[in-house]
């Protein structure tokens, strides 16, 4: 069974991305029994492509075969906005040629980098007809007009289906013709899939923001990217942080995870995190932001010490600590004046 990714070189100087990458296959290899495939725009000995080779995957170095059209329909569109990187670009629509690469499988996985994997992908998964994807933002299938939404960064891919849409999305471009909802590539796939794709579990394609998931297989670090705290990052916490009561929690916990996994100590990362997530959304709810305070701070806390981490876990997993002995002071435990108290 086979694991693709999809990239250009434009990652290359970018510890943020260099680092997703590094997650990302480190944890598929140790985590999963797939084989790595990569479709690379990129040269040989690259900061992305030695990451490729160090994490034994195989790189198959080539360019987008129909970045001629994407140019020409992006410049002809009302999304000409959407050329302002147009290598990114190239590498998300990319994921259709796998169609041209994959000669064996019926049916293949494809991921975005941005992920981590935490467990084996079930034989079962590649059961997959025509195209197999979870949920964009929300955990029901957002409605755009009158269709469900999915998200194209995890998805099993049935590849003689995959040929078929192939086709039709280049009659698409080279018609102009605009898929229901634009998102590169994502807005395509939902445009040629949207009456027949199948649903797949949460599990698959599970966000941070969600909380956290004991039967999580693939975290998918949407939107807040790993090290990244920008003032964009701070409006999507703060909407996220107020849609999902476990949103600072989950963000935490797998980016403590994600660090573990690269074996990277980032406790002055993690605990500005913290702070970030919490001090920063004071417009949320106050029992809710003592609550998220609460227990950021006991997981925090509880990183020093394996043993502690562990029960830690397992007490916030099984929601032990009861969400009736929260009261308005509690945040000032772990605030006061500003400033964060690790203490």
């Amino acid at each position: 069974m086979k694991l693709y990714f999809t990239l250009t070189n434009g990652v290359n100087n970018s510890e943020i991305h260099l680092n997703m990458l590094r997650l990302c296959l480190k944890s598929a290899r140790e985590n999963t029994s797939l084989d790595l495939y990569a479709l690379y725009d990129g040269e040989i000995g690259d900061n992305s492509y030695n990451i490729f080779k160090e994490n034994g995957v195989n790189v198959i170095l080539c360019k987008c075969s129909f970045a001629d059209k994407l140019k020409k329909y992006y410049a002809n569109s009302r999304f000409e906005g959407l050329l302002n990187s147009v290598e990114r670009m190239l590498g998300c629509f990319m994921k259709f040629d796998i169609a041209l690469y994959e000669k064996d499988d019926d049916v293949v996985l494809y991921s975005d980098i941005d992920t981590m994997f935490l467990k084996d992908i079930p034989k079962e998964a590649f059961n997959v007809k025509t195209l197999a994807a979870a949920p964009e933002v929300d955990k029901n299938f957002d409605i755009i007009k009158g269709n469900k939404y999915f998200s194209a960064g995890i998805m099993m891919l049935n590849i003689p289906e995959l040929t078929k849409r192939r086709e039709k999305l280049f009659e698409m471009l080279d018609n102009n013709i605009q898929p229901y909802q634009e998102c590169w590539d994502q807005g395509f796939f939902n445009e040629l899939y949207k009456n027949d794709f199948e649903p797949m579990g949460l599990e698959y394609n599970w966000k941070p923001y969600w909380g956290i998931n004991d039967e999580a297989i693939i975290i998918h670090i949407h939107g807040l990217k790993l090290g990244s705290i920008t003032e964009k990052d701070i409006d999507i916490t703060g909407n996220m942080q107020n849609r999902y009561t476990d949103a600072a929690l989950g963000w935490l916990y797998y980016t403590m995870t994600a660090y573990r996994t690269l074996g990277i100590n980032k406790d002055r990362e993690i605990a500005n995190f913290a702070k970030f997530l919490t001090v920063a959304h004071k417009e949320m709810n106050k029992k809710q932001f003592a609550f998220s305070s609460f227990l950021i701070h006991f997981l925090y806390k509880a990183t020093k010490n394996n043993k502690l981490f562990s029960k830690t876990n397992c007490l916030l997993k099984k929601k032990l600590i009861k969400r009736k002995l929260i009261n308005e002071d509690l945040d000032n435990l772990f605030e006061q004046n500003g400033e964060w108290k690790l203490s």
